[in-house]
């Protein structure tokens, strides 16, 4: 990425922006070879955590819109590493859940994830390392509770 403007430095929403679009293409770029894309990453992770979620339950959970969730999890689901399984509760619906392969196959990618998370973060120590977590979580957690 090029260096941006000196006069965007004192807009906080583009620094935020611009390393949030950096780590992501940094991202991209290493799960390529793996035919997957950063969201599909969020996608395996929600599911490894052991939730039960339907398509919608988690294209909101994740914010991406409806469309795109279809075709993230078609991909997942023709790779193996994710299956559609019948909703008891819901006959209409179909719950998600990680494969085997799927499994191994997010410890694989979790691990170039921390690969790109450090060097992403090779210009801060440890303590701003764990301070910045710590407040892009507070602030992350703040989304729906506050008006713009």
């Amino acid at each position: 990425m090029r260096p941006y403007h000196p006069a965007l430095r004192e807009l906080f929403g583009y620094a935020l922006y611009r390393s949030g679009m950096h780590f992501r293409c940094m991202l991209a770029e290493v799960l390529e070879e793996d035919h997957i894309v950063p969201p599909q990453l969020a996608i395996l992770t929600v599911l490894k955590s052991g939730a039960s979620f339907n398509q919608i339950q988690l294209a909101e959970e994740l914010g991406i819109d409806r469309a795109s969730m279809v075709k993230f999890i078609d991909g997942l689901e023709s790779c193996g590493l994710v299956e559609r399984t019948p909703d008891e509760k819901d006959r209409r619906a179909r719950l998600l859940r990680l494969t085997g392969k799927g499994r191994r196959k997010y410890e694989s990618l979790r691990k170039k994830e921390l690969a790109v998370e450090d060097q992403f973060l090779s210009g801060l120590d440890q303590t701003e390392k764990d301070a910045l977590r710590a407040l892009l979580l507070k602030l992350s957690s703040q989304i729906g509770s506050s008006k713009p």
